[in-house]
C-alpha cells in the first residue's frame, strides 16, 4: 500500500501540489544530492499535499492550522505514524524564500528547500 502511494505521488506533477501554502516537495537545505523524485524514501522528497506530510518512512496528518499573526507561518497538530510507531507533537511551519522552515516542539528546525 505505501509502495502504490509513493508510487501515485510521485507520477503526479508538481503544480498538482498547489493546494495548500506549503504542498509540493521539498529536501534538507543544502543536499542538492537528495532525490525529489523518490518520495519517503532515504535520501528522497519529502511531500506536503493535503494536510499530510510524508517523510522518510513515516507519514502525518497537519491537523487544526492555526495561522501566526504577523508571519508567513502555520502552527499544526501533527499526528504520526512510522516505522518507529505513533507519536503526536506541534510543529509550525514557516514560508521562507527558497522552501519551508519546520519547527518542530521537541526536535531542531528543519530548513527545506523546495524541489523546482
Amino acid at each position: 500500500m505505501r509502495r502504490a502511494l509513493y508510487a501515485i505521488l510521485v507520477a503526479i506533477p508538481g503544480a498538482v501540489f498547489a493546494s495548500g501554502p506549503y504542498d509540493g516537495l521539498y529536501r534538507p537545505q543544502g543536499a542538492p544530492d537528495w532525490d525529489c523524485r523518490s518520495i519517503g524514501q532515504p535520501s528522497g522528497a519529502i511531500a506536503i499535499a493535503n494536510g499530510s506530510l510524508i517523510a522518510v518512512e513515516s507519514r502525518c496528518s497537519l491537523r487544526d492550522p492555526k495561522p501566526v499573526r504577523g508571519m508567513t507561518a502555520t502552527l499544526f497538530d501533527m499526528v504520526c505514524d512510522g516505522k518507529v510507531g505513533h507519536w503526536e507533537e506541534r510543529v509550525m511551519i514557516l514560508d521562507t524564500p527558497d522552501g519551508i522552515a519546520m519547527i518542530r516542539g521537541k526536535g531542531p528546525i528543519a530548513l527545506l528547500s523546495s524541489c523546482r
